[in-house]
């Protein structure tokens, strides 16, 4: 009798179904650029504050998170630094977050989107704002 293993590679990620759209803009928006982000911690934010999903992602010159609102119906990807902030609002957001349970410290994602100008430009600020199209997104299991 032979025995053969094949080396198994444990995934540590669940890939997460998405429905790749557009945002709801009346116009074609402008494409900005395609962004790819490894291991950030999305959090929801009925269970955590902004505040401290900020404290809790600072590493000693920026925080960066995703934070969801089950609420609202919202997925926001944040990018804050001392002098200006990035926001940028998922338009893409999967109905199986909904089922998540998300501890008050986080869960670890991964993610890839396309990065495209808001629909209606806001007026000169230290912020950007933007619109994002998820590609593809996966959540740490283990």
């Amino acid at each position: 009798m032979f025995v053969t293993q094949a080396g198994c590679e444990k995934n540590e990620y669940e890939d997460v179904l998405l429905e790749n759209i557009k945002c709801p803009c009346e116009q074609e928006s402008a494409f900005i650029k395609t962004v790819s982000i490894k291991s950030i911690l999305l959090f929801d934010s009925k269970v955590t504050s902004l505040n401290e999903m900020k404290t809790q992602t600072f590493d000693g010159e920026k925080s960066e998170f995703v934070a969801y609102s089950e609420e609202s119906k919202s997925m926001v990807i944040y990018s804050i630094r001392t002098t200006m902030s990035g926001i940028s609002n998922v338009c893409n957001i999967p109905g199986k977050i909904s089922d998540w349970t998300i501890p008050s410290t986080g869960i670890v994602i991964t993610f890839k989107a396309n990065e495209y100008e808001l629909c209606i430009p806001l007026p000169g600020t230290n912020n950007t704002y933007s619109n994002c199209v998820l590609t593809s997104l996966q959540r740490k299991i283990k």
